[in-house]
């Protein structure tokens, strides 16, 4: 079972927590779908994730391998690849996912924008 822990604007005393209270909690909390552009990473386990700012990073983790069939639990795939999903893209980050996105010409960019974060820029 998946307990999200609450966040900072919700003053819950971790140490002396009653089982009420977290209940409450747990009633208030909606969950959202989200619809992220992009191409995201393979079904997995054993990834490092970690949320850092309003980002949130996926690095590794292991999956059965595609030739072995996804039944065989011995035969895994080792994974060093790394994700980033941001739920606040600044404008920065959006005209530059337009530009690999519609293979846009970015010869006359600024320098610090096309090499900084994506190697295609």
């Amino acid at each position: 079972m998946l307990i999200p822990f609450p966040p900072p604007s919700v003053k819950i005393n971790v140490n002396s927590a009653s089982l009420h209270q977290v209940k409450s909690y747990l009633k208030t909390v909606s969950w959202n779908k989200i619809e992220p552009k992009g191409k995201g990473p393979c079904p997995r386990r054993r990834q490092c994730c970690c949320m850092v700012g309003d980002r949130i990073i996926l690095f590794g983790g292991t999956s059965p391998c595609p030739e072995q069939g996804m039944g065989d639990e011995f035969n895994l795939m080792d994974h060093s690849d790394l994700y980033i999903l941001d739920f606040k893209p600044n404008l920065k980050t959006l005209c530059k996912i337009a530009v690999i996105q519609y293979s846009l010409e970015h010869s006359g960019l600024p320098h610090d924008i096309r090499s900084a974060e994506h190697p295609l820029l």
